[in-house]
């Protein structure tokens, strides 16, 4: 805008000198007129012709440069989507290989996905998000012993559900980046069923290591619901009742 304002003065004034000073002189000099309007075309077009030169230029540049940049940036979310995609199909593979071993007894299947489960989880993270409004409150001993038994509770909770999962395939139908997260929505396909069980996960890199913090089976989080029932928990029996409950839980597991 500045340049056409730029050219706009320079013409005005122009038309302005044409029309006044030299208009008169054109009648005893008509060549006058035709020397100014070359002169002043001249040096418009040596001024602009090599002002418009450079900003071709640096457009073109800029243009390549911002190819890059988004060619880049694309390619590297799309390695993250398939990395991520390639992450929960192998975990959901490994649930099903283990819940499928006809050789293994139930004691040694749930063994195995409690390890697979701890292997693939940040269960601190997992039990600092749960713990909700609550952890500025608590002590460091509290904090410890919440995180210590909270790993045990999630993955002896979840582990028997996870090995009724010896279905015929586990696949992951997309992946989207959210935030810190991905989320990862994924289907199990029963033997006896025709119907696909939905199981979705949230998925975030956490010191160059992809972990899970969080599933959601049929559109029902685990986090989500947890922080709910431990909040009201919390408040009605204060945090050390809460944690010998949960302890006692655990112990029945």
């Amino acid at each position: 805008m500045q340049l056409y304002h730029f050219n706009l003065k320079y013409i005005v004034r122009y038309l302005i000198n044409l029309t006044s000073s030299f208009w008169l002189k054109s009648f005893k000099k008509p060549q006058a007129v035709w020397i100014y309007s070359f002169r002043f075309l001249k040096f418009l077009s040596q001024k602009y012709f090599v002002r418009f030169i450079n900003f071709k230029v640096k457009m073109v540049l800029f243009l390549k440069i911002s190819f890059i940049i988004i060619l880049f940036f694309s390619h590297k979310a799309l390695a993250q989507n398939i990395e991520v995609q390639n992450f929960i199909q192998d975990f959901g593979n490994k649930i099903i290989s283990i819940a499928s071993d006809k050789k293994s007894k139930d004691n040694q299947k749930k063994q195995q996905i409690i390890d697979l489960i701890d292997q693939n989880i940040d269960a601190k993270w997992i039990a600092k998000f749960v713990l909700g409004s609550h952890y500025k409150s608590t002590t460091d001993n509290q904090k410890e012993q919440f995180f210590s038994l909270y790993r045990q509770f999630m993955i002896n909770t979840y582990a028997p559900k996870f090995n009724g999962y010896n279905g015929k395939k586990f696949a992951v139908n997309n992946v989207s980046k959210q935030s810190s997260f991905f989320l990862v929505k994924a289907q199990f396909y029963p033997k006896d069923n025709q119907n696909p069980i939905n199981l979705d996960f949230r998925v975030k890199e956490q010191n160059k290591k992809l972990v899970i913090v969080d599933f959601i089976a049929e559109g029902v989080s685990l986090l989500e619901t947890q922080r709910s029932e431990f909040d009201s928990t919390i408040k009605n029996t204060g945090i050390e009742k809460f944690l010998l409950d949960l302890n006692a839980k655990i112990n029945t597991l």
